[in-house]
């Protein structure tokens, strides 16, 4: 998301608080209601199916999904879950939103009033979202062509995919914690040199509680609060499948670092060389003194 925009909307009725929990409401959304609700809403409709519905409203991409399936759309598409930075919820969501490009840019999220439908966007102008919950300047539909997707899950990788998956073997042999930073960082370039067009990258930064993901567990592992150095690299592996590679170098809590804020840099808001970017950045220049205190390296399906 970029800077938000005419901040003086409120937008609170439609936020999402920090642990809220869809599957004890009990609440139940048709097919024929979720039409409804996002024929109402949406300008043009560009996909659907039996849970969401994806379409444009004031120029901006807004996908609909049935709060009764939230949890099972989530675990298929967004293995992250709903995040919280500065008390707002977003998804990191693997699909086509704009410049016929994948986005690797946290989405917002925001719920109806009727807890009903969750709505993911990239919408970052407040104006545009109050009108779209309050039906100002609301659907004018426009015939266009709907892609209709049937909602299939492919079988899930095994434990052993990921941890012998080539790239994870290779960062995993050849980085450790007695390197510096830097060696860090050059090993991570040099591992995607090759595909350097192809893939998105970007810098987690900050002080927050860390967590990995187990695969043999099938769930993230909390593994409490660190200065985090994290690079990440969203990548198409042949099988078709999408994946999300992250190297995180982690520093122990302190005086200094513990006020430091959660940030995410993406290799879109970089000018020039991302990896070249990372050695000049303020992160680095803290982080490259401290002492490594762990280094996580593991790889899930995005």
């Amino acid at each position: 998301m970029g800077e938000t925009l005419n901040t003086e909307y409120d937008v609170s009725p439609y936020r999402i608080p920090e642990g809220y929990e869809f599957n004890q409401l009990n609440i139940t959304v048709s097919k024929a209601e979720l039409e409804t609700y996002a024929g109402s809403k949406l300008q043009t409709i560009s996909k659907k199916s039996d849970k969401s519905i994806k379409g444009v409203f004031q120029d901006y991409n807004f996908l609909i999904v049935r709060s009764d399936c939230i949890d099972e759309w989530l675990d298929n598409n967004c293995p992250r879950g709903i995040q919280y930075y500065n008390g707002n919820a977003s998804v990191e969501y693997g699909d086509y939103w704009e410049f016929a490009a994948i986005r690797s840019y946290p989405l917002a999220v925001y719920k109806d009033p009727s807890d009903k439908y969750i709505i993911i966007t990239n919408c970052d102008d407040h104006k545009i979202i109050a009108e779209f919950f309050e039906g100002i300047g609301a659907a004018v539909p426009i015939e266009t062509t709907v892609e209709t997707v049937e909602e299939t899950v492919e079988e899930p990788r095994s434990p052993e995919f990921f941890d012998n998956y080539e790239q994870v073997v290779f960062l995993r042999d050849n980085i450790n914690e007695d390197m510096s930073l830097l060696e860090i960082i050059d090993v991570v370039d040099e591992s995607c040199k090759d595909t350097r067009d192809k893939d998105m990258y970007t810098l987690e930064f900050g002080t927050f509680n860390y967590s990995t993901y187990d695969h043999y567990a099938d769930e993230y592992v909390d593994m409490g609060p660190y200065y985090c150095f994290c690079m990440e690299r969203l990548f198409w592996a042949e099988d078709g499948r999408t994946y999300k590679l992250y190297v995180s170098v982690l520093y122990e809590t302190n005086s200094t670092n513990q006020d430091y804020k959660h940030v995410e840099m993406h290799e879109m808001d970089v000018k020039g060389d991302f990896f070249d970017y990372v050695r000049k950045s303020y992160p680095y220049n803290y982080a490259k003194t401290e002492k490594i205190a762990k280094i996580d390296i593991y790889m899930i399906e995005f």
